[in-house]
Formats: C-alpha cells, sequence, structure tokens
C-alpha cells in the first residue's frame, strides 16, 4: 500500500507539472539489494535554484503562480515513506525534464 502510495504521487507529479501532452514514464530495475523504481518524465524540470527545496513540505519551487493546483505535499511525503521502507529517494535532471528515483530494499 506505501508504494502504491509512494509511485502515486510521483507520477502525479509528473503530470501536473508537465506540459500539455506531457509523457511519464514508470520504471524499475534489480540493483544488488534493492530495487529502483523511476519516474521520468519530459515536462520542464527542476530549476537548480530550487532542488535544494524539492522534498520540503509545502514548498511549490517558486511555481505559486502558475496556476497548478496543489499544496506541496506529494514529494515531501514521499521521501518519509522510503526511508520507513529503509529506502532513499533522489532527483536527476534529464536532457528535457526529470527523473525521481526511489531505492527500496530488494524483498
Amino acid at each position: 500500500m506505501r508504494l502504491q502510495q509512494l509511485l502515486t504521487n510521483l507520477v502525479s507529479n509528473g503530470i501536473k507539472h508537465g506540459r500539455p501532452g506531457v509523457r511519464v514514464l514508470v520504471a524499475w530495475q534489480r540493483e544488488d539489494d534493492a530495487v529502483r523504481f523511476d519516474v521520468d518524465d519530459d515536462g520542464s524540470g527542476v530549476l537548480e535554484p530550487a532542488r535544494p527545496g524539492l522534498f520540503e513540505p509545502f514548498n511549490r519551487l517558486r511555481r505559486e503562480h502558475t496556476g497548478i493546483e496543489g499544496t506541496g505535499l506529494g514529494l515531501s511525503i514521499v521521501r518519509p515513506l522510503a526511508e520507513a521502507m529503509g529506502g532513499r529517494v533522489g532527483h536527476a535532471a534529464l536532457a528535457a525534464g526529470s527523473r525521481l528515483s526511489v531505492w527500496l530494499p530488494a524483498a
């Protein structure tokens, strides 16, 4: 249930902040003793100055006046969920868009 919540938050974040017709790709792969889940989107990405606040509660990453609804809680929920399951999260900028990754211990 928590994994579903975590992935739902990542996917909805990619959809919400993407341009019309945004593509969101979800993939997973085994890495040693972990499973890595990647959620890639081809949206506008996260600007460098805003990246430190990516997982902070109520931080809309300077997009408060874009017309995109939200509270800034989606990604702030992802980090503690991953950590509660013994994992971690990360962000990477792509040529177009972003990749949010979650590593969880393999069962």
